[in-house]
Parts: structure tokens; sequence; C-alpha cells
């Protein structure tokens, strides 16, 4: 318990503000450069707790906050402290939460008071930030633009694809249904099978490296084998659910 004691021009010396902040900075190890910096309450906190450990939990006060909120929730908390404490001297609150020069000043950097340090690191690199989002902006649209023009030509490239890959494997699923119904035959009609492999659907485009089988071109039976099996390989029934 504390013993209220009530400074008056009566009881002590006139100090500057320069000398409370002076002794508020050595006391703390800070580097706060004005009395508003004190504004949100978090430098009363830590000066209660020093003073009278257990008091008050620093987890919860909000060091590195520009919120109003945040500010009252702070000197809720040290009134609160100082109410256990028996201390009846009414806080400064109005004047806290009116106190807007915080904002506009340049980073603080503490020595040695890690809960301290980063705030005005923080809002600095917040208007850095923001500026730069105002003169990118233009950047954006165009990347926006470019990244959908990507997006679309890679669906088309999709349904390509799928377009091919249901071509090929309809043509090995009818060789397969041919291979079926010869089973009582030892042999398969070749020219049945070359007619599967040879035929093509409307709309539908081979590319380039594939033979140009409506140009009349032939393929021997190397080349036949492998495209055979290299499609095999690469379609098979599930496949038409990965899409």
């Amino acid at each position: 318990m504390v013993v209220n004691v009530y400074a008056t021009s009566a009881t002590i010396e006139q100090c500057s503000r320069n000398e409370l902040l002076a002794f508020v900075n050595n006391f703390l190890r800070s580097n706060f450069t004005r009395i508003e910096e004190l504004s949100s309450g978090a430098a009363y906190c830590q000066l209660t707790e020093l003073l009278f450990p257990g008091k008050i939990s620093l987890k919860k006060v909000k060091w590195n906050s520009r919120n109003e909120v945040d500010w009252i929730a702070n000197w809720r908390i040290l009134q609160t402290a100082w109410k256990d404490l028996g201390v009846k001297k009414p806080l400064p609150t109005s004047w806290a939460i009116s106190s807007r020069s915080l904002a506009s000043k340049p980073p603080v950097i503490t020595r040695n008071n890690p809960a301290i340090t980063p705030a005005r690191k923080d809002s600095c690199t917040t208007v850095r930030k923001i500026a730069a989002g105002k003169t990118s902006a233009p950047n954006n649209v165009a990347l926006q633009r470019k990244y959908e023009l990507m997006i679309q030509e890679l669906k088309q490239d999709l349904i390509e694809l799928t377009k091919q890959r249901n071509f090929y494997y309809d043509k090995l699923r009818k060789v397969e249904v041919l291979c079926q119904e010869a089973d009582d035959s030892p042999t398969v009609s070749r020219e049945e099978v070359l007619e599967i492999l040879y035929e093509t659907q409307e709309g539908f485009a081979i590319i380039d490296e594939e033979p140009d089988y409506e140009q009349g071109g032939k393929m021997d039976n190397k080349d036949s084998k492998k495209n055979i099996r290299d499609a095999t390989h690469q379609f098979s029934p599930d496949t038409s659910e990965t899409f």
C-alpha cells in the first residue's frame, strides 16, 4: 500500500518538462523526446510495475499501438493497479487521449527496453508503405490485367489438353473393344486397328510433332507401337475424373 502524497507547488520544487522527461528516460532506460509520447499510458504502466512488482501484467499492455482504444485500455489497466495500491490521485486520461502529436513524431529508439523499442519504428514504417502503395497503384492494375490474361490462356490450354487426352484415350478404348470382340480369334485385323489410329475428329488438330494422318502419311510398326505404348502409360480410365 502506498501513502498518498499530493505534489503541489508548496510541497515540492518546480520541475520542468525536460527534467521530468529525463527522469522517465533514466528510470526506464528509454529515449522519449516529448512528454506527449507518454500519452499511450504504456510507460506509466511500466513505471508502476517497476515500483510495485507484480501489480501490473505487462503482457496486457499495448506498447506499440497508435489506436486510442488501446490507449484507453492501458490507462484502465493503470487505474486498476493504482486503485489496488490505494492511490487516490485521478488519472489524466482525457489529456492522454487528446494528445495526438505522437503520430507525427520520428522514430524513437530505446536502448535496453524491448517493450518500448519498436513503437516509433512501426509507425514510421507504416507511413512509408502507404506512400509507396499510392505511387504503385497503376503498376498493380497492369499486373492484375497481365495475370488475368495468363489465367485465361492457361484455362484455354487446359481445355485443349483435355480434348487431346479424350481423343487419344477414345482411340485406345476402341482398340481395346476390338480386341475383346476378337477373343475367339488369335489375330486382330490390322486394317481396323490402323483405321482407328488414323481417324480424326472435327475441330481437333493434331500437334506438329505427330504424323499427319490426313495427308496419307504412313506410320511404320515401330512408331505405331511406340505411340500406343506412350499413350497407354499417359492415359488411363481414371484420368477422366482428374479434370
